[in-house]
């Protein structure tokens, strides 16, 4: 049984701006946050669409991702020009901190590389004439536990965009993530969220949590996602075909629902999320400092998503 712990390398190919091969290594022996799972893949592209397509350039951005697991999508991230902090409880943080460390430099293609990338005759191409030069990214990774009080360590406003993927599975921590929310989102932070609908009536009770301050849009789903990276494969390979790590997820049964949204604060608390983050930390926890949850704090309505 020795070979089933050993670890793997999960290879991405990001595709925008330019052709970029994320590598970063996962054991799902050790745990689900040790591994990448389709919402993260899913979330890492439509990033690369949202930069391409300008609805959410991050270059020079801060970015913050919760449970980043592997670090895949803050990798993509940090390769889109964002300067990334990624998160995540310490059970995950040596895989987390390995990728980072491992993949803190990236080689991006000189103008001469890039048109040698951009030739016709791919088949062809030698490797030796794509020239490319290194640049460090913008990354790093801490363990930050959600519900936990972070406001002297990250500010509101630090962060411009809040990123994460299947952050709902676990519904008994859906109060800890809204608190994390409430302290980190000022009026101009944006958070784009991926995930795959497993048990959806339980999952949505975080939208449900957060809609009396937070507004929530879906801006893409699955399908939207597949038909970018096809074409995306076929403009830079002339293949008509699915990306293999997406194609033998959909052959394994892997087929729920799998949406992004865009969650920000609501006009009307722009101004007052501060208070409204000092009432929910004072309900949140007793006196004696032990958490006792949101769900009594909170009226918000059922909402269907």
């Amino acid at each position: 049984m020795q070979h089933f712990a050993q670890d793997k390398m999960f290879t991405y190919e990001m595709l925008y701006p330019a052709f970029t091969q994320v590598r970063v290594k996962e054991n799902k022996w050790k745990g689900v946050g040790w591994q990448v799972w389709p919402a993260s893949w899913f979330l890492a592209k439509f990033l690369e669409q949202s930069q391409q397509d300008g609805v959410c350039d991050l270059a020079n951005k801060r970015v913050l991702e919760l449970g980043a697991g592997t670090g895949l999508t803050a990798l993509v991230a940090a390769n889109l020009g964002a300067n990334v902090t990624a998160t995540d409880v310490g059970e995950v943080m040596p895989v987390l901190r390995s990728n980072i460390e491992t993949s803190m430099f990236a080689s991006v293609p000189t103008a001469e590389g890039q048109k040698a990338l951009d030739s016709p005759n791919i088949a062809r191409r030698d490797p030796k004439d794509v020239k490319v030069s290194m640049h460090k990214l913008s990354l790093e990774c801490e363990v930050l536990e959600w519900g936990q009080d972070v406001r002297k360590t990250h500010p509101r406003g630090s962060f411009d965009v809040l990123i994460g993927s299947d952050l709902l599975y676990y519904t008994e921590h859906h109060d800890q993530l809204a608190l994390t929310f409430a302290q980190l989102f000022d009026k101009h932070t944006v958070a784009y969220i991926a995930h795959v609908w497993r048990k959806q009536e339980d999952e949505q009770h975080f939208f449900r949590l957060i809609s009396p301050w937070f507004d929530v849009e879906q801006v893409c789903d699955e399908r939207q996602i597949r038909e970018y990276s096809r074409q995306q494969r076929l403009d830079k390979y002339g293949m008509d075909n699915e990306d293999p790590y997406i194609a033998s997820s959909v052959e394994s049964g892997d087929e729920e629902p799998l949406m992004v949204y865009k969650i920000a604060l609501k006009p009307q608390y722009h101004d007052s999320i501060g208070a409204v983050c000092e009432d929910l930390m004072a309900r949140a926890y007793s006196k004696s400092g032990i958490f006792q949850g949101l769900r009594r704090a909170s009226t918000a309505e059922t909402t269907t998503f």
